[in-house]
């Protein structure tokens, strides 16, 4: 077979694709998956702030109140979440 031969043998006739008949659309995800997604996205975002505010309570709390051996420690952890927040706020998306 020659490579004109396969190149016509490729051709996909696109009328005859587009026909009412064969033509469905579906969604990516029931609706019940999307709601289960979502309450699980939800239930993972709260966490995580719970998670962070309490580190980050513990931080301010050692840095101020705490003695000296435990300025280091704190003062990287505060650091982290603020940068974090920080670059949150001002992705690359921000307008």
């Amino acid at each position: 077979m020659s490579r004109e031969e396969q190149t016509e043998a490729a051709k996909v006739n696109i009328d005859t694709q587009m026909t009412p008949n064969n033509l469905t659309l579906q969604p990516a995800e029931t609706p019940e998956d999307a709601e289960h997604r979502r309450w699980k996205d939800r239930v993972l975002f709260v966490v995580a702030i719970l998670v962070t505010s309490v580190i980050f309570i513990a931080a301010l709390v050692a840095f101020f109140l705490g003695d000296p051996a435990q300025r280091p420690w704190a003062a990287s952890a505060l650091t982290l979440i603020l940068g974090g927040l920080v670059g949150y706020l001002t992705g690359k998306n921000a307008t």
